[in-house]
């Protein structure tokens, strides 16, 4: 029995001290490979900055839907293809932002 104490002791000590990274990682995410997670605590290495470089054209009449891909040809003019439940467009944007037209 009284060797019994000290185990007791240290297999609650061990369990205390382990932390699962599964524990604190959303279910959604728990799945990616080669996540890497970090404390909260931890001083970041880097810092991101986000810069608005274009501004599109905003109007009331002009909604996306579900946006399934973006290109730019070479005279800069941004294509957005839009894919809703009841039709799909491809919207032009001059390389000023503003709305040209839809196909």
């Amino acid at each position: 029995m009284k060797y019994l104490s000290p185990f007791f002791l240290l297999f609650l000590f061990c369990t205390g001290c382990i932390k699962t990274d599964s524990d604190n990682i959303p279910e959604h995410l728990a799945g990616i490979q080669k996540l890497t997670v970090y404390d909260s605590d931890e001083t970041a290495l880097y810092d991101i900055e986000f810069n608005r470089t274009q501004v599109f054209e905003e109007s009331n009449e002009l909604m996306f839907g579900r946006i399934s891909g973006v290109a730019v040809d070479e005279s800069e003019r941004v294509y957005i293809s839009e894919f809703a439940q009841s039709h799909v467009a491809i919207h032009v944007f001059d390389n000023d932002g503003s709305y040209l037209y839809r196909v």
